[in-house]
């Protein structure tokens, strides 16, 4: 067979085997179909094959080819799936890389700085990070470990300490503690620096709270019901903290400026009562309680974006007891219109939003846990 031929039978297959698979998944009634919902709609997602447990996932552009790719954090199989975009919205079969064991969370960014994209994962059972850098051809260096605290289960990549490098901060949900990784620019870094949290942080996210110009922290404490805000300053420590009550189990944080005043406001997804609860922001790093708004069963992820291209923020959910996604629109106030709801893989556990095919609207990857895919959910709503 030609090249040429190799070619096109592989292309044909990329598109025949997600088909085939929700079609089948269609039949068995794990998935059903979805109905339009004003102007936010996914055409029914496309399942590709990952290893054993998915957990989280990310995107980014792995093989230099200006088409986003998908990475997914295998938990159960120590390892990360690449699948690499056609830049349609379909991806090529899976390919495997090994990570420490248990990744829990998984970022995608330049951490080297040679401009490939590189990819990192917050390895639960074994207390450490794996850094596992990009050649640009969607390939990866044997990945590098670092130690971190005990049971992490979340990490974000920001430049703390202002140098022009990226740094890593880890949510170690079994010793209460943030570790701060900071970047020597070749991916390596520094020891590391332990911030005090809550009890059981689950979740984190980046903003500048309190206007200073400095990146702060606030994190999701799952044990204690609790969001922990670390102000940073022009060293990238987290001097101070301050503790505020949100919903029960706590399991994911998301930051935006939900009201549009300037300030950065935060989401708490509350998976003990199956709800999102709206904090808004002040110019003092200080929040207000707002509304509580009903996601799907046991929701543990959360993103935002402007899914309804209207230019206000809003937010998609993964419910990983129904196997769902729930979309909450957002106002430009700070409230949100009523969640829809659309199916996604069972066990849907993670999810990131990208314009996957190239349409200029925010489509949806999900890690589906139970299912071992991941789905991909591309917006049939208005275009940005």
């Amino acid at each position: 067979m030609t090249r040429f031929g190799e070619q096109r039978l592989r292309s044909a297959r990329s598109r025949f085997i997600p088909l085939l698979f929700t079609a089948a998944l269609l039949l068995s009634g794990v998935y059903s179909t979805c109905a339009y919902a004003g102007p936010v709609a996914f055409a029914l997602p496309a399942a590709y094959f990952t290893a054993d447990g998915p957990r989280s996932v990310a995107v980014a552009d792995f093989d230099h080819d200006k088409n986003l790719d998908i990475v997914v954090a295998d938990e159960d199989a120590g390892s990360v799936s690449i699948l690499l975009g056609r830049g349609d919205g379909a991806f090529w079969p899976r390919t495997d890389f090994k990570t420490g064991s248990g990744p829990y969370s998984v970022v995608a960014a330049d951490i080297d700085g040679d401009g490939y994209a590189d990819v990192v994962t917050a390895n639960m059972k074994a207390g450490t990070v794996s850094v596992l850098l990009g050649f640009g051809n969607g390939t990866f260096q044997p990945k590098k470990d670092v130690a971190v605290g005990k049971s992490p289960k979340a990490l974000i990549a920001a430049d703390f300490d202002k140098d022009g490098r990226l740094d890593l901060a880890v949510a170690n949900s079994g010793s209460n503690t943030v570790s701060i990784l900071f970047g020597n620019g070749d991916g390596t870094f520094r020891p590391r620096l332990d911030v005090g949290t809550g009890g059981g942080p689950s979740s984190l996210a980046t903003a500048d709270f309190d206007g200073d110009g400095y990146p702060d922290l606030a994190v999701a404490n799952r044990n204690d019901n609790t969001v922990s805000v670390l102000r940073g300053n022009a060293f990238g420590s987290f001097g101070f903290r301050w503790d505020f009550l949100t919903g029960t189990r706590p399991s994911y944080i998301a930051v935006a400026d939900f009201d549009k005043d300037g300030q950065p406001d935060i989401a708490v997804l509350d998976e003990g009562a199956n709800q999102v609860t709206i904090h808004k922001g002040s110019i003092n790093a200080t929040f207000v309680r707002g509304r509580d708004y009903n996601a799907g069963s046991r929701p543990v992820y959360m993103v935002t974006d402007d899914f309804d291209g209207d230019g206000n923020p809003d937010l998609a959910v993964a419910n990983e007891g129904g196997g769902s996604v729930s979309v909450l629109t957002g106002k430009g106030d700070g409230t949100f219109e009523d969640a829809v709801d659309f199916i996604a893989g069972q066990g849907a556990c993670s999810l990131v939003s990208a314009d996957l095919n190239g349409d200029r609207a925010a489509d949806l990857a999900v890690a589906d846990r139970t299912a071992n895919t991941v789905s991909v959910l591309l917006s049939t709503g208005r275009s940005r």
